[in-house]
């Protein structure tokens, strides 16, 4: 089955067609340490959609509490596996997740910081930001085209609002709770040099998916990069965190 929308949606058409067929599904046969790595903090996590541990049951009762004590509603129909993807994000840190959840739960009630205008659609029209098919595993690969990026002068909100509609469209209808529950995320470098990056508009989005998508991103990877960004990915070694 598919998760249940939880966020102020656009005017989605009917994205059902977006789903794999259940025979494809059936053959997705997940090695139990693809599902969860590790143990306690240490932990990580690729499904959330299946049983969870004693360890996280307890984390999760205390991040309860904690909401509760500071007067923060958790809204009714979001699920222990959501709030789950955020003990994650913040390694089990209970004050953190706390913080980051008020300002998670403010985001999804504000309608006007999901409002489409034309100016937010034209960075996915013209594939800025955009959904483009499945990895051999079927999961979703979002695209962010930097060619595209440093011509244009759209505001954090715009890029945020543009990012959001395209993660929504993955995260409610591509993706199928305990089968498919993280994207592949695609950056085309256009052979830029490492000084043409934008990388104000890269901090953006990753801010914003860190914020209110966590544990969505399954691997990163840049095509057509330049010479001298090659060599500088070469030398940074270090993988992005499960919890990105």
């Amino acid at each position: 089955m598919s998760f249940t929308p939880r966020l102020p949606k656009p005017d989605f058409p009917d994205f059902r067609y977006l789903l794999p067929p259940r025979d494809l599904l059936n053959k997705i046969k997940h090695h139990p340490s693809n599902v969860k790595k590790g143990s306690r903090e240490k932990a990580t996590r690729q499904l959330f959609y299946t049983p969870i541990d004693e360890f996280e049951r307890e984390r999760l009762n205390i991040l309860k509490s904690n909401l509760q004590s500071h007067r923060i509603q958790i809204p009714a129909d979001f699920p222990d596996e959501e709030m789950l993807k955020f003990l994650y994000a913040t390694r089990f840190d209970v004050a953190r997740c706390v913080r980051m959840l008020r300002l998670h739960f403010e985001w999804m009630g504000d309608p006007e910081l999901h409002r489409l205008t034309g100016t937010t659609m034209r960075l996915v029209e013209d594939g800025v930001i955009y959904q483009h098919g499945r990895d051999f595993e079927l999961r979703p690969v979002l695209v962010i085209d930097l060619e595209k990026v440093t011509r244009r002068p759209e505001s954090a909100e715009e890029v945020n609002q543009a990012l959001s509609f395209v993660l929504n469209l993955i995260k409610y209808h591509m993706f199928v709770a305990g089968f498919i529950e993280s994207a592949i995320i695609l950056i085309n470098a256009a052979s830029k040099s490492p000084n043409d990056i934008p990388l104000e508009f890269i901090s953006q989005v990753i801010r914003h998916c860190l914020a209110h998508y966590p544990c969505f991103m399954y691997r990163l990877f840049i095509v057509n990069p330049s010479r001298g960004l090659y060599i500088a990915c070469l030398l940074y070694t270090s993988p992005s965190p499960r919890d990105s």
